[in-house]
């Protein structure tokens, strides 16, 4: 349900629920090279959550469990691939329902390659049949990955 939550609140620019506080205006408690660390507080329940955002960039967010690239509004997601650092691509895969309804690339599976690699490549199609072209100079994941999930964020 939380990774649901953190996925409509980068879809929407809101975060996890109506009444909590918008990301825009989410306060920085941390930047670590290439991202800066978002702190959330729900407005009904005062739960604390973080999100790291990637150069400043709403679109690609770092949270507990999950990073996610939104192409709302830029196409959609059909299929996609991965390339960590200089290991070959992976296969193309297409979006799961979720990605396809969200606009969104999920990745859960191979987040711990990701937080300790130094560049991640997206590649593929939108919905429209255009390219998805994504390359992320990774400095500072890594760090950012454990202030999201450390004390200071739950």
């Amino acid at each position: 349900m939380l990774k649901w939550c953190l996925a409509m609140a980068l879809v929407f620019d809101t975060s996890m629920s109506a009444n909590a506080q918008s990301l825009s205006k989410a306060p920085v408690i941390a930047t670590a090279a290439n991202w800066n660390v978002l702190q959330i507080k729900d407005a009904m329940t005062d739960k604390v959550s973080c999100v790291a955002i990637y150069k400043g960039n709403h679109d690609i967010q770092l949270s507990p469990g999950t990073l996610y690239i939104s192409f709302r509004g830029r196409g959609g997601v059909a299929s996609y691939s991965i390339q960590i650092d200089d290991a070959p691509a992976g296969k193309l895969r297409p979006a799961s329902k979720t990605e396809e309804n969200l606009s969104t690339i999920i990745i859960e599976k191979e987040l711990s390659k990701i937080t300790t690699a130094k560049r991640l490549r997206v590649s593929g199609l939108t919905v429209l049949k255009t390219m998805i072209s994504e390359d992320l100079d990774l400095d500072g994941i890594a760090a950012a990955y454990v202030i999201v999930t450390g004390p200071q964020c739950h």
